[in-house]
């Protein structure tokens, strides 16, 4: 039986519709005309920009080489790299227009208005989901993109333009690395990446039919968590216990913002407290008497704020939700231990941070909703966005104070992390010449 040709790519039927695409020579000329307008009213609008005294799209250090500079690298480093360093300043300067010009300041609330409220559609940072729903989108690229242990997509994001391109891409080396530092200390490490909203609120990505009941994974987060336990170090996955709950109907995550709300985090740190009880030797600790409390609180999502402005203010209405507040003996608001008051560490980021910054909502955080499920202290250290494993290495290397007399870290991170971030390895201790 003969086989039957091979179907074209998306890019090779693109190109075949490109070459049968006719413009006629009026057509050719008005389209002309509307690209030299529109540059010409962009100009001009610069030009009053910088008559007024405004920063103009064009302030700040230039992004593309000078042609010395250009010169002065294609000597240095070849003709290749110069181009490399060409390309990323004109994308550089693309980049900045689009933000930044008074054309795009001007069109760009109306224009996201329309794709968002009507087709659904944000931006190159946010995607929509059906009733409202918005995910960032790095974490799609995470659940959809390659293995991020792949030989070849390591690869990949080891070379100098390649989408979260970084030194170090692969989290195995660095985090045994501080496995095997934290064990010469005594001191054991539990590692916890945070299910994305996707993984755990996947309907509202599906525009037709229903959601499979298998959970949504990249394929190598199977690998990483068998390769870290086989090395003595344990991963603490909460999808499987997040996603049950999802099903169940609870709403686990914020529809507008990227992070967790209070019940996918009590949900979390009840899983969390029960694997470091059975995983780690946590000695006894006096209860700590801790309890939990309601206190309702308004914020804008962070993936409504990159959304920009629509033609009436916030494309989306704010949040309304309820944290919990957790307080000690007389109703005393319980704080997070900063010294050694605690024998377990929390390493992480914007995830074991939400909440804090709310008035009234300073003792909600995730920490907060471990200690009470571990009914122990629970010390912190964490900053937003701060994925990168040389970079927290580097906090404890700044305060020493931070592990004395702890006998777990948790090192909690987001899971699109592991195929964004930079898993450079550092060391606890200054290396001695």
């Amino acid at each position: 039986m003969a086989s039957s040709p091979p179907h074209p790519s998306r890019e090779e039927e693109a190109l075949t519709e490109v070459r049968a695409t006719e413009v006629t020579r009026t057509g050719g000329w008005v389209l002309t005309a509307v690209l030299l307008a529109v540059l010409a009213v962009g100009a001009v609008r610069e030009a009053a920009r910088w008559q007024r005294g405004e920063p103009t799209a064009f302030a700040g250090p230039d992004p593309i080489p000078s042609p010395s500079a250009f010169l002065a690298s294609w000597r240095s480093s070849g003709l290749l790299a110069a181009n490399r360093r060409l390309r990323t300043g004109l994308a550089a300067l693309e980049d900045r227009l689009g933000r930044e010009s008074a054309v795009s300041a001007d069109l760009r609330p109306a224009a996201q208005t329309v794709l968002t409220r009507h087709l659904a559609y944000g931006n190159s940072q946010v995607i929509v989901g059906r009733q409202s729903w918005l995910y960032f989108r790095t974490e799609f690229d995470y659940l959809t993109g390659h293995p991020f242990l792949a030989a070849r997509e390591l690869a990949r994001r080891r070379t100098l333009g390649a989408r979260y391109a970084v030194p170090e891409p692969d989290p195995l080396p660095g985090l045994l690395q501080l496995h095997a530092e934290l064990a010469e200390r005594g001191i054991e490490l539990v590692f916890f990446p945070v299910p994305v909203k996707a993984q755990v609120h996947p309907e509202p990505l599906a525009r037709m039919g229903t959601v499979a009941e298998s959970t949504i994974e990249n394929p190598s987060f199977p690998e990483l968590v068998r390769r870290l336990g086989d090395a003595g170090l344990p991963v603490y996955d909460a999808l499987p216990a997040l996603r049950a709950a999802a099903r169940e109907g609870e709403e686990l995550y914020l529809p507008t913002d990227t992070h967790w709300n209070a019940a996918g985090m009590r949900v979390a740190a009840a899983g969390l407290a029960q694997f470091l009880s059975q995983r780690t030797k946590l000695p006894p600790h006096p209860p700590a008497g801790l309890r939990r409390r309601s206190v309702a609180h308004e914020l804008e999502g962070d993936q409504t704020r990159l959304l920009g402005l629509g033609l009436d203010g916030a494309i989306f209405p704010n949040e309304k939700l309820e944290v919990d507040e957790i307080v000690g003996l007389g109703e005393v608001p319980y704080s997070v231990v900063p010294a050694a008051a605690s024998d377990l560490l929390l390493l992480g980021d914007s995830y074991a941070l939400v909440f804090s910054a709310l008035p009234g909502g300073r003792t909600a955080s995730f920490a907060e909703q471990l200690a009470f499920a571990l009914d122990r202290p629970v010390r912190r250290s964490a900053k937003v966005a701060a994925n990168n494993l040389a970079d927290r290495v580097h906090w404890l290397r700044q305060e020493p104070a931070l592990l004395d007399g702890v006998r777990v870290v948790v090192y909690e991170v987001t899971a699109r992390a592991l195929a964004s971030a930079d898993w450079s390895a550092a060391n606890l201790q200054p290396q001695v010449p």
